[in-house]
C-alpha cells in the first residue's frame, strides 16, 4: 500500500494540514489565515512564499482522481488561485456548485482582486441560511466584510 498512489495523496494533502494546526488559530480560537500564520509555529515550517502550489494542485487532482468532493473542489480551487492568480481560481469556482463555504472562498479571492462590494455579497451570503460554520468562524467573516466596507 505505500507505493499505491491514492493513499498517498491523501497523506500527502493531510501531513501540512496537521503540521499547521496549532498555528491556524490565535489565543483566543479566531481563525488565521493561511498567509498570516506563524510558520515557527508549524511542525515543518516553510515560508508562505516557499509553499510549492502546482505541487498541491497536482496532490488534489490526485485526490480528487480518486475521492471526488466538492471540499477537495473547492480545495484546489484555493490553491490554483495561489499558483496561477485570482482569475484562473474564480474561473474554477463558476464550475462548482455554491454552498457556504464556495461564497466564502469567493469573496477571499474578489477581494484580493480589489472587487470589494462583489467579495462583500459573496461573504454576507457565506453567513445566510442554516450554517455549520462555528461562531469564531462567523466572527472572522464577518471582520473581513468590516474591513473591506472601510
Amino acid at each position: 500500500m505505500p507505493d499505491e498512489v491514492a493513499p498517498m495523496s491523501v497523506l500527502s494533502l493531510l501531513l501540512p494540514t496537521k503540521a499547521r494546526r496549532d498555528a491556524g488559530t490565535d489565543g483566543d480560537g479566531n481563525p488565521i489565515v493561511l498567509a498570516e500564520q506563524d510558520r515557527a509555529a508549524w511542525d515543518a515550517a516553510a515560508s508562505y512564499r516557499e509553499t510549492n502550489w502546482a505541487e498541491i494542485v497536482r496532490l488534489y487532482d490526485l485526490l480528487i482522481e480518486v475521492h471526488p468532493s466538492s471540499a477537495a473542489h473547492l480545495a484546489r480551487a484555493a490553491a490554483v488561485a495561489e499558483n496561477s492568480g485570482v482569475a484562473a481560481g474564480l474561473d474554477l469556482l463558476g464550475e462548482l456548485d455554491p454552498d457556504q463555504r464556495w461564497h466564502a472562498v469567493r469573496a477571499e479571492l474578489l477581494a484580493r482582486d480589489g472587487r470589494f462590494g462583489e467579495a462583500i455579497n459573496e461573504m454576507t451570503a457565506s453567513l445566510a441560511g442554516p450554517t455549520s460554520v462555528s461562531d469564531a468562524e462567523a466572527g472572522h467573516r464577518r471582520k473581513l466584510i468590516a474591513r473591506w466596507t472601510q
